[in-house]
């Protein structure tokens, strides 16, 4: 029941965090979206459709889906839990370093990607549900 419970916050706290960091380069890079077809336009939708990319992992996370109709769990890990924390470390001193760069910038997206990439990485199939 604990490894539920720890599972479940996980799930919600990683959810979380990529929503906010999907939502960074919605942000930063909204305003751009509708101007003129140059690279900078062309800069602001790639930076927003990676940050809806993101969005949508942290939905993904939120909602608890399943894979394959096997439960997923907190992995016992603890190579892969000092990863995803050393990245989101790293992840946040990008996305700091990104809102001081010009605007509009595919490097706000940068960050909220490589977290979507890592959090899922936490969880892996419960051995003791499935089988």
């Amino acid at each position: 029941m604990e490894k539920t419970k720890q599972t479940l916050r996980a799930q919600v706290l990683c959810g979380l965090v990529l929503l906010a960091m999907g939502a960074v380069p919605l942000v930063m890079n909204g305003r751009y979206l509708f101007g003129s077809g140059t690279e900078d336009g062309i800069s602001a939708w790639l930076a927003v459709a990676a940050g809806l990319a993101v969005i949508g992992s942290g939905i993904h996370l939120l909602t608890g889906r399943r894979r394959r109709g096997e439960a997923r769990v907190l992995t016992d890990e603890e190579s892969r839990r000092t990863y995803a924390l050393v990245m989101s470390g790293l992840c946040v001193l990008l996305l700091i370093g990104a809102l001081f760069v010009q605007q509009p910038s595919v490097s706000t997206a940068v960050p909220g990607l490589l977290l979507a990439g890592t959090f899922p990485r936490l969880f892996v199939t419960d051995q003791n549900k499935s089988g």
